[in-house]
């Protein structure tokens, strides 16, 4: 038995001499990043952050954008849910952040809301003032973090309401002095040939390509 555990420590002592061998190297491959504990990153958001669509959890957009950034990725999406949207008892986005205000992340990014179509075609003054109401929220309860927010993204037409809502995102998102970045402008990041068969969710192709709009707008920190 004491061979067995003196066997384990030597394990996890050469583990972690790996792990800190691999934050060396990343850290003098990239220039301005000092080794040390990662940067917790929270992502709000549906099933598009959750990842449906990507083959492996390490193609999805929110896990591309995290590794390029060295940020360690907290995924707290909820599939079918949105700013209001709720489905089979699963958090919205307002309760999603009850999650990530516990856990007191260095950044937040919230994307998506196109769940909350319903209530943008039938009451848009209501979600519109959700929008709103969500990022002071956020910014009341994590007042050091940086927000990053990203705009619904459809799979099919832009319609004006369409556009007034990633509008309402926007300023919301940057009223709170978060970054703010469209999925649909200047051209739509999805296309009809990265959807999958529902129609509805993208696969690799798509995540990559979201995963490359967010980086391409990131501001440096």
């Amino acid at each position: 038995m004491k061979l067995f555990r003196f066997l384990g420590v030597l394990l996890i002592c050469a583990l972690l001499g790996g792990m800190q061998v691999q934050l060396a190297d990343t850290a003098a491959a990239e220039p301005g990043r000092r080794p040390g504990p990662l940067p917790v990153a929270a992502f709000i958001g549906d099933s598009y952050t959750w990842g449906s669509g990507a083959s492996t959890m390490d193609k999805r957009w929110t896990t591309l954008v995290a590794g390029r950034m060295g940020w360690m990725e907290s995924n707290l999406g909820e599939g079918g849910t949105g700013y209001l949207k709720t489905i089979e008892g699963r958090p919205n986005y307002f309760g999603q952040l009850d999650e990530a205000a516990a856990m007191r992340p260095d950044i937040v990014v919230v994307a998506g809301g196109q769940n909350d179509q319903d209530t943008l075609t039938s009451n848009y003054p209501a979600l519109f003032s959700a929008v709103s109401h969500f990022f002071v929220q956020l910014r009341s309860r994590l007042p050091q973090a940086r927000i990053i927010g990203i705009g619904p993204s459809f799979p099919d037409a832009l319609t004006p309401q369409r556009y007034a809502f990633d509008n309402a995102v926007r300023d919301a998102v940057r009223a709170v002095g978060g970054q703010f970045i469209s999925l649909n402008r200047p051209t739509p990041v999805i296309v009809p040939a990265m959807l999958e068969p529902d129609r509805v969710h993208v696969d690799d192709a798509g995540h990559a390509a979201i995963a490359q709009r967010v980086l391409n707008n990131m501001q440096s920190v």
